[in-house]
């Protein structure tokens, strides 16, 4: 018996994939006000992961996020 999560759900789909699609939608469909302030998307962004590890694993994870922004120049 091993430990950890498997690498497919039961939908097919493996977790990574699902989190980058929903983030993805997240950060597409974002209010104009979201992004640009430098603490609102990492509390929107780890509520999205919190919400989608409860759907898929019924556990609630430690999520740390990090916004690197890259500047135009």
């Amino acid at each position: 018996m091993t430990g950890g999560l498997s690498a497919e759900r039961c939908t097919g789909a493996t977790l990574p994939g699902k989190l980058e699609s929903r983030l993805t939608a997240f950060l597409t469909g974002a209010c104009p006000e979201v992004l640009p302030d430098n603490h609102k998307p990492d509390e929107a962004i780890r509520r999205v992961v919190r919400q989608l590890a409860m759907e898929e694993i019924g556990k609630k994870p430690e999520v740390t996020v990090m916004v690197c922004r890259l500047a135009e120049g």
